[in-house]
């Protein structure tokens, strides 16, 4: 005859840990902390590109478009069939979305995997504007430059000695 039992709770150790992905995470976060080549999970506003451009060998379609989240803007850049199906100036939680290192900024670009969740009930990002030529970016790119040209990981870090002397040579 078999015996059947059910086992007791503490025969269970489930312990919840939280996703790390899971995670919105700032943009302003993104320039800072996060490395080229993480997948992460933000909530933006997005401006899209106006040229869709054909890359690589099989002819990939692909889009530069602008984001913003409140904390900062950045760039980022959306695949074949996700250039259609996104809207304009709307904002979306995109999920799997990975970080670059792209000339000498950060970027965002999404994955065969990355999902957008649009977002209907969110006053204040609504409120946002996105332009393409954004001064932040290029402030930030300006930024980037200057402080690599006088090896400071910080910009904030950087002194009128640093930017001069590298000026002056």
């Amino acid at each position: 005859m078999a015996v059947v039992s059910a086992p007791t709770t503490s025969q269970y150790n489930f312990q919840y840990i939280t996703d790390e992905e899971s995670r919105l995470v700032p943009l302003k976060e993104v320039k800072e902390k996060i490395e080229a080549g993480e997948k992460i999970r933000v909530k933006v506003k997005i401006k899209k590109g106006s040229k869709v451009e054909s890359v690589g060998n099989r002819g990939l379609r692909m889009l530069k478009s602008t984001i913003t989240d409140g904390t900062s803007t950045i760039f980022l850049t959306i695949w074949e069939s996700e250039i259609d199906a996104i809207q304009d100036s709307k904002v979306y939680i995109i999920d799997d979305v990975k970080v670059n290192f792209s000339y000498v900024t950060k970027t965002l670009t999404t994955t065969k995997n990355s999902v957008f969740t649009l977002v209907d009930d969110d006053d204040d990002m609504e409120e946002l504007t996105v332009q393409e030529d954004d001064s932040e970016i290029q402030l930030t790119i300006f930024s980037d430059v200057l402080g690599k040209l006088v090896d400071k990981p910080n910009v904030n870090e950087l002194t009128e000695e640093d930017i001069s002397e590298k000026l002056l040579e």
